[in-house]
């Protein structure tokens, strides 16, 4: 990680308007990622789609790289909820499997999506969020493959298997 100082971040409360138009943005940023890929979004063209100006883009996000990277959480989090949907079945090994592929299907579904998601994990904008967001996802990703019995050690578990996740993300967009 480059040494760089702490960063003190403030959050306030936003609007239902401000949340709407933070919703739309990031809807505009998956889109035209979705489409163009990586290399050709840029924050205008993101503003663009949504109707905005540039400035109010990075009111709501610091880059372009931070935006895509809330639009990856985003992502993850709908995958979490999907995976909760489906039914598994055999051992646990086979469930958890099962699962894996249903997450790396989903990535390649939107393969560019995916690479702006991986460019944008390795941005200095977006390391300092660590690993504790992923591990909850991680955690969420594994839990509905473990059924009634989850394992007592869950979390460590799910870690070791999201890193093999991110592993297969970066296979998968080299």
């Amino acid at each position: 990680m480059p040494n760089t100082p702490p960063v003190l971040r403030l959050q306030r409360q936003l609007s239902e308007s401000e949340v709407a138009r933070q919703i739309n943005i990031k809807a505009a940023a998956r889109e035209l990622v979705s489409e163009v890929g990586y290399e050709a979004s840029t924050v205008r063209g993101i503003a663009c789609r949504a109707g905005v100006a540039p400035a109010t883009v990075y009111r709501y996000y610091t880059s372009k790289d931070y935006l895509l990277y809330e639009v990856m959480i985003d992502w993850a989090s709908g995958t979490v909820e999907a995976l909760g949907h489906l039914t598994y079945v055999g051992t646990p090994v086979e469930r958890v499997s099962h699962a894996f592929q249903t997450i790396i299907e989903m990535a390649v579904d939107d393969l560019n999506l995916l690479t702006a998601g991986v460019a944008s994990f390795r941005s200095p904008d977006t390391w300092i969020h660590g690993m504790s967001t992923w591990q909850e996802l991680f955690t969420a990703f594994a839990t509905p493959a473990c059924g009634d019995d989850p394992p007592h050690d869950l979390d460590a578990r799910a870690m070791v298997l999201g890193h093999v996740l991110i592993a297969c993300f970066l296979n998968l967009t080299a």
